[in-house]
């Protein structure tokens, strides 16, 4: 009982709670994106997409909400990856390089050394890639990819296309177009470059390229 009545008792003070707080993720555009490397290249694409203003007079109350928020028509499109394509609407092309010294091409563009290993060239140009292609394989993305890359929720699948450049001879891969699935597609089908949104925040939309089979129209 005397050491019971000698223990000293001390209480610690609970830690205060952190205050933690979520960051909201960014509202996305439209439901595609593919960005990473294969090889040299793991890419992806997007169509470019104009959204209709708002013509409803202000004075009508009984008008229909116009199709597109004044939010989204505010919104300015820029490239999801700087440097890797145009942003031209009716004519988006990919921005590869070529070797000065023996005209090898490569994407995305070389910076420091020659994609030929027999080359020992340093020196490059910036040139546009065919716009044009044909299937050299496809197939379809089942499973949500990792960060960063942004995907809708919830994940809807999409198909992935390597396609062989006209000119070039070069094979690069992206995503295909919206609504367009492997039941479209086959080896050899040919294909071209448009724009699409990948994602988008409060301010922009994120844009990216992707694939489309010749004389088919993608669903915006």
């Amino acid at each position: 009982m005397g050491l019971e009545a000698g223990r000293r008792v001390e209480r610690r003070e609970a830690a205060p709670r952190r205050d933690v707080r979520r960051q909201p993720r960014p509202r996305l555009g439209s439901e595609l994106g593919l960005a990473g490397r294969l090889g040299q290249v793991h890419c992806e694409n997007l169509a470019h997409r104009q959204i209709p203003g708002n013509n409803a007079s202000v004075s009508n109350l009984d008008a229909d909400p116009p199709e597109a928020s004044s939010e989204a028509a505010t919104r300015t499109a820029v490239p999801a990856v700087e440097g890797w394509f145009s942003t031209d609407a009716e004519r988006p092309a990919l921005l590869g390089s070529r070797c000065s010294s023996c005209g090898t091409y490569a994407f995305p563009a070389a910076q420091s050394f020659c994609a030929n290993p027999r080359c020992q060239g340093t020196e490059f140009e910036t040139v546009e890639l065919s716009r044009r292609g044909k299937v050299w394989s496809y197939t379809d993305a089942r499973y949500t990819p990792p960060p960063p890359y942004v995907a809708a929720d919830p994940y809807v699948p999409f198909a992935i296309v390597a396609v062989e450049l006209e000119a070039e001879k070069m094979v690069v891969m992206g995503q295909a177009a919206s609504g367009v699935t492997v039941a479209d597609l086959s080896v050899g089908t040919e294909v071209e470059l448009v724009l699409d949104t990948l994602y988008a925040d409060d301010e922009h939309d994120y844009l990216v390229w992707k694939w489309q089979p010749v004389g088919a129209e993608a669903r915006r």
